[in-house]
């Protein structure tokens, strides 16, 4: 699953030099997984990507876990931790949990 997520962050990026920061305590699973895929993102995408561990900033010891993919000095991220994908979860079952608590609303328009 992590080796997954790393390898989705390459690919939505499509950089050639990537910096990746996890908690400390995951380390040396990150640096695991990155071979393999490097391997994977060449084979999908056809180029190479150097992919460094940020060392020098930790995520925080209070997250569940999950890393942070960024390119271009910092200015482009992917956000593949815990919190940020359990954000965009809710964010998109609103619609469903308003329906069952409220029921539906016959003045709405749109069911975003």
């Amino acid at each position: 699953m992590a080796r997954a997520l790393l390898t989705q962050g390459l690919c939505q990026l499509l950089e050639t030099q990537v910096f990746i920061r996890c908690r400390q305590e995951d380390q040396q699973l990150v640096e695991q997984l990155i071979p393999a895929s490097q391997a994977e993102y060449k084979t999908k995408v056809g180029k190479e990507c150097a992919v460094l561990l940020d060392t020098n900033n930790w995520l925080s010891k209070d997250g569940c876990g999950g890393m942070e993919i960024l390119a271009m000095k910092g200015k482009i991220k992917v956000d593949n931790t815990l919190e940020a994908r359990l954000g965009m979860i809710s964010e998109q079952i609103q619609p469903s949990i308003r329906g069952a608590l409220f029921g539906a609303n016959p003045n709405r328009k749109f069911f975003d």
